[in-house]
């Protein structure tokens, strides 16, 4: 399954912004992928939301993963999961799933990248990169496990963790295929033109690695 991600936005918990808003906004900018990460609601207003974010992505041709839950990604019938390594494991989320469904795991190692793809992971994200407010106590890894990891699985490697405008040069020039962040789109005051910004540097930071090799 090819997957081509250079923008995967994660939603953030706002008072002012609903995630309909945020996605939408998201969306408009140039997201590729968009995951709805929310451990504080009910299945059941997970579905009912899933559905919601799955039509506003698919309008714009945007991917919709969910956090977590394979049951939840079978409910709404979105593009896929993303698993973290306390969740389900990835072998067992494709029992669940099939084989046309996206998996993603978060990795912080590139043994735990390593079993994540040997399991069948679609992508791996590495991280967090930087350190970040998202994952209190969490060891920052740098951008040398971004390389270290990309040298060694065939999938897309999606850098994760206090990513944004002012440091994604780095990250990109380490091999990562594509960006994922939360607060440096989703959680900010204009979402649509920060992803619009994002994506573009990341584009284009892509097209001057490929013309310093040519």
């Amino acid at each position: 399954m090819h997957i081509n991600i250079n923008l995967y936005c994660v939603t953030l918990k706002r008072d002012d912004l609903s995630y309909e808003e945020q996605v939408e906004r998201a969306c408009e900018g140039g997201a590729d992928a968009v995951q709805l990460r929310d451990s504080d609601l009910p299945a059941k207003e997970i579905i009912s939301l899933g559905k919601t974010l799955k039509n506003i992505c698919h309008e714009k041709k945007v991917l919709f993963i969910v956090n977590d839950r394979p049951d939840l990604a079978v409910a709404i019938d979105c593009d896929g999961v993303h698993l973290g390594q306390d969740d389900i494991s990835v072998e067992y989320a494709r029992k669940i799933l099939g084989p046309g469904k996206i998996i993603g795991c978060s990795t912080s190692s590139l043994g735990q990248a390593l079993e994540a793809v040997r399991e069948g992971a679609n992508y791996v994200s590495v991280g967090p990169v930087f350190k970040t407010p998202i994952k209190p106590g969490k060891e920052a890894h740098g951008v040398d496990l971004i390389r270290i990891v990309k040298n060694r699985v065939k999938v897309p490697v999606i850098a994760i963790g206090g990513i944004n405008q002012d440091n994604v040069q780095d990250v990109v020039q380490s091999g990562a295929d594509g960006i994922a962040v939360v607060r440096a789109v989703c959680g900010a005051d204009d979402i649509k033109k920060s992803a619009q910004q994002l994506k573009q540097k990341i584009l284009n930071l892509k097209k001057e690695m490929v013309f310093n090799k040519v």
